[in-house]
């Protein structure tokens, strides 16, 4: 049996909700799409994001520059150019009714002025540097200009820029570390020529790499630079570079000996990652964002991809194992980070092309219907927590239990998790919960994430895992898979208030104490 015991009127600290800074979703072109919007606007009421990310929004498919090369291809077409950011604003517009602002990922680089061909992703994204850096920031100024004649300098300046995405993978940066540390300069000098009030950082890189060398770099250089970016997942799928030959070999013995199988069966088996997430310390994602705090000397820190795996088509994704490791890191990094940006809000996502199926591993904590999955519902608990939390240890007997606990001017809340990598052995955890300082109070509840409790997928499966869902069949997960408040049993003995529960492999709880 663990134990965990606290008095009431034990210290607090101000705990923020950092995590609801941003949340992350595909290519900005899919925000155009009607249920796409209707998802971001559902997870900024319910769980109260505040800026939403997104690849792409300089890509073709947005339009912003075109050639008339593209319908003429007579020999100088291609110097016959249209700047447009009409659909940036429809976009944007949409995301600022509801209350949410754009973080601005200045990426990818348009064809027109590619200093190359090669493209990733199904949407076929360029990722070279431009051919010419004094166009890119003629861009950046036309941009910045719209912005600010759109919504107002106040409005933009509150908003904030990264320049590219992790240029620390050949994948999505075909230049060089200096190539990408011209790229940050040119921009971030063209947005501050615009208006020195926009927010311009990176840089944006896998792994918390390039942290302190770039922030040095710009300092030495008198670079703007207003906070540093990173991302963090731990293991990797496809490992650190999926351009090496290394990789490409792997990829292409997978292909070979899958004739006949469908492209999401095949992607699975390409990012299969359990082997590698066993040997992932469980903590990791402390450990680094403790180092890359203290990197970061001083300037704001913000994750703008995490994620409990970097796997597209990893069925963790749609598991009770995501929600365990979203509320274990969430109250690690709590005082380390400014910031974080869940990867992504919903299933609606094409990178790899778009997987209808329900379930299908992808990232999102919502399904492409809407459906909220466990890592949606454990957000969910952690926007109940109030900003005022014990200071207390976390740790009990167990070595995959811990406990947080909170106030706010209605309640005490207990937030459990019992957290571990896949493939390592974890029990069901019986718990008793004591506090003291408590007289009376007026109603406790539990809320439960996990093998029985907000798992739509296990639902789904049980219906015999039907490929298009019926309005009906839709509405019935939804319902059954719903997180809902409990009546929990309780005594006072000896003066203190005594819960007792059991938390199983990979679950989270919630109870409230209401006073």
């Amino acid at each position: 049996m663990n134990k965990f015991s606290f008095n009431v009127e034990e210290k607090t600290k101000l705990s923020p909700k950092y995590w609801q800074k941003c949340v992350g979703s595909g290519h900005a072109s899919l925000g155009l799409r009607q249920d796409w919007q209707e998802q971001l606007k559902y997870v900024h009421d319910e769980l109260g994001f505040e800026y939403v990310r997104f690849h792409g929004l300089l890509g073709d498919d947005m339009k912003v520059v075109t050639t008339l090369s593209e319908q003429m291809p007579f020999p100088g077409a291609n110097t016959i150019q249209t700047y447009s950011f009409y659909q940036i604003g429809l976009l944007f517009d949409y995301i600022l009714s509801i209350g949410m602002k754009p973080f601005v990922e200045l990426a990818y680089m348009p064809t027109a002025l590619a200093s190359g061909k090669k493209t990733i992703f199904y949407y076929k994204i360029n990722v070279t540097p431009p051919k010419d850096y004094q166009k890119w920031a003629d861009l950046m100024k036309k941009f910045a200009a719209f912005l600010v004649d759109r919504y107002g300098e106040d409005e933009v300046a509150s908003w904030y820029f990264e320049v590219w995405n992790e240029p620390d993978l050949s994948t999505f940066w075909a230049g060089k570390k200096e190539d990408y540390f011209k790229l940050y300069t040119v921009s971030a000098n063209a947005l501050k020529e615009v208006s020195t009030k926009i927010r311009v950082g990176g840089p944006s890189t896998s792994e918390n790499k390039w942290i302190q060398e770039f922030r040095e770099y710009c300092e030495q250089k008198s670079i703007p630079l207003d906070f540093l970016t990173t991302h963090n997942y731990p293991g990797d799928a496809l490992g650190h570079d999926i351009g090496s030959f290394k990789m490409v070999m792997r990829l292409m013995k997978i292909v070979k000996a899958s004739k006949g199988k469908d492209i999401h069966t095949v992607l699975t088996t390409m990012m299969d990652q359990e082997e590698k997430l066993q040997h992932v310390n469980r903590g990791v994602m402390k450990e680094w964002a403790k180092k890359s705090k203290e990197e970061a000397n001083g300037l704001p820190l913000i994750y703008t991809e995490w994620n409990s795996n970097s796997g597209l088509t990893c069925y963790l994704n749609d598991d009770p194992y995501t929600s365990a490791f979203v509320t274990k890191t969430i109250i690690d990094n709590d005082g380390l980070v400014d910031g974080y940006s869940f990867w992504t809000f919903s299933d609606i996502f094409e990178e790899l092309g778009f997987f209808h199926k329900p379930f299908s591993g992808s990232f999102g904590m919502l399904n492409i219907h809407g459906i909220p999955k466990p890592s949606f519902w454990a957000f969910k608990l952690l926007s109940k927590l109030g900003e005022e939390r014990f200071e207390i240890p976390t740790t009990c007997e167990s070595n995959t239990l811990e406990m947080a606990a909170f106030k706010d001017e209605n309640a005490y809340q207990v937030l459990l998790y019992n957290q571990h990598m896949p493939l390592n052995p974890i029990e069901d955890e019986e718990v008793e919960i004591v506090l003291d300082g408590i007289d009376n109070v007026s109603d406790i509840t539990i809320e439960r994430v996990d093998g029985d409790h907000g798992h739509p997928k296990k639902v789904w499966v049980e219906m015999g895992e039907p490929e298009y869902l019926k309005p009906e069949e839709l509405e019935y997960i939804k319902e059954k898979s719903k997180v809902v408040a409990e009546k929990i049993d309780y005594e006072f003995k000896d003066g203190k208030l005594v819960i007792k529960t059991v938390v199983p492999e990979q679950g989270v709880a919630l109870i409230q104490i209401k006073k």
